[in-house]
């Protein structure tokens, strides 16, 4: 029988283990797993704090060249809300991290851009979105698809000897990101974009339930998912025009909201902190914003009771309330067939006459002037009645 030879079996291993280990290396060298690799961090509106690897970096802006191109761990904190992501770029590539914090969740944005080794001579871009499905992705003006995409650069209907494009990417009620990146010739440029939902849509429409020179405003059809939590959304909608100013409505500028009512009833002051009807002094020249989902210009019964409790005045039963026609100085007010001086006129009211007030849109109120008659009237010459 045949002596068993330790020192011949150990000799295997070790060069079974030194050919799989010379071929992890071949593998992370030709895929960029060695080596040192470089990140760019930044954020838009404001300072924040970074953490690499678990080590302190400072505040915003942060570079640094001394990172291992493996796992990268990076976790951004500001003042509002914080953001963290791990990346896994190649050696010797730079990666970015460019981030709008905003007040966290899908009221935020940014762009996490980072090279892979590939496997061709070509250059190629990836582009993924993970929690905004199907946004459009345009390379110097030409739609190259949706989210998730990828794409070579040979694909490019305009190409360039630099290898630098600038892309952009949009989608409906959210913010457009545009970004200029240049290309590396055998690598593939990975971004993942996180869109800002807009907390403000373009339609906003004038509600009553306070006094004149009070505006009271809501937005129709606010109904994505992020809206749910209305405290979350007041404090969106007070960083989005603090941070990308004013909007403008009926040729007025609104450049901030004094205070919030979610159609719960709950209140809340131009910081987005929930108070009580006794603390909200609404006064002339006070904005305030309804927080409803409803796809009409109605507000809910528990918001008019806050309304109620806060004014000390019976907001008008009708669906939104009442109107008065004011003098005209010509006896009459004229009644449209939609909001606009330029639109048929369909008859008129007097002077001094109420009506419920079946919309309101624009600055214009649809009332019903005759029986089975509806039209629209110039909010210019009409007043709230409580």
């Amino acid at each position: 029988m045949k002596k068993f030879d330790i020192y011949q079996v150990i000799t295997v291993i070790l060069s079974v283990a030194i050919i799989v280990s010379i071929g992890v290396f071949i593998y992370n060298l030709s895929f960029g797993g060695f080596g040192k690799a470089a990140l760019s961090v930044d954020v838009q509106n404001g300072k924040a704090a970074v953490i690499i690897n678990g080590k302190d970096k400072g505040e915003t802006p942060v570079y640094t060249e001394e990172l291992n191109a493996k796992n990268i761990n990076v976790q951004i904190n500001g003042e509002a809300s914080s953001y963290s992501t791990i990346i896994k770029p190649s050696a010797g590539t730079l990666a970015v991290i460019k981030r709008e914090l905003g007040v966290g969740g899908a009221f935020g944005s940014g762009l996490n851009i980072w090279f892979i080794k590939g496997s061709a001579d070509d250059s190629s871009i990836s582009v993924i979105s993970p929690d905004t499905d199907g946004v459009s992705v345009i390379v110097d003006g030409v739609e190259m698809g949706k989210t998730p995409i990828k794409f070579s650069t040979n694909d490019l209907l305009k190409q360039s000897d630099e290898g630098k494009y600038v892309i952009t990417f949009k989608k409906d009620k959210y913010q457009d990101q545009e970004v200029e990146v240049k290309v590396k010739p055998g690598y593939e440029l990975n971004i993942r974009t996180d869109m800002f939902l807009k907390p403000m849509s373009a339609e906003l429409v004038s509600l009553t339930g306070f006094d004149e020179g009070i505006r009271f405003v809501g937005f129709k059809g606010m109904t994505d998912a992020a809206f749910a939590d209305r405290k979350v959304w007041a404090k969106a909608a007070s960083y989005w025009i603090s941070a990308h100013g004013s909007i403008i409505f009926d040729g007025n500028k609104i450049e901030k909201f004094d205070y919030f009512i979610s159609d719960d009833g709950k209140i809340y002051n131009a910081e987005a902190n929930e108070i009580s009807a006794d603390d909200l002094k609404a006064e002339s020249g006070n904005v305030i914003m309804y927080l409803g989902s409803s796809s009409d210009s109605n507000i809910s019964d528990s918001a008019k009771a806050s309304i109620e409790a806060s004014t000390g005045k019976v907001v008008a039963s009708g669906a939104n309330g009442k109107i008065k026609i004011k003098p005209t100085g010509i006896g009459y007010l004229k009644v449209r067939s939609s909001n606009s001086t330029g639109s048929t006129q369909l008859g008129k009211v007097d002077e001094g006459a109420t009506f419920d007030v079946i919309e309101v849109k624009s600055g214009w109120y649809k009332i019903a002037y005759e029986t089975g008659k509806e039209g629209w009237v110039s909010g210019t010459y009409v007043e709230s009645v409580n």
